[in-house]
């Protein structure tokens, strides 16, 4: 078996790239937004107003992305100062 930190390195293991939401309430609410972004865009009409529409979603979409990455990364940093402060209170113990 691949070690995790080798699977990381040659992209086998992304947890951002594989993830994908399983709350069932997570999913009826992006049913509930598409709707209404259905009924937003049809009532914007205009092309004009459509690709600002689109436009203004793709930013949100990119925000969205790099709040994800953010919490990742303190989520991780946590975990990893966790790690370390278990290790060094029990190999101190130890002595």
């Amino acid at each position: 078996m691949e070690s995790v930190l080798h699977r990381i390195y040659i992209g086998s293991l992304g947890p951002v790239k594989y993830y994908e939401p399983r709350s069932v309430e997570f999913w009826k609410q992006n049913e509930q937004v598409n709707a209404i972004l259905e009924k937003w865009a049809a009532k914007l009409g205009n092309e004009d107003q459509l690709d600002i529409f689109d436009e203004m979603l793709t930013v949100y979409i990119h925000m969205s992305d790099l709040e994800r990455e953010e919490m990742f990364q303190r989520g991780f940093n946590l975990a990893a100062k966790l790690m370390s402060e278990v290790f060094f209170e029990n190999t101190h113990e130890a002595k």
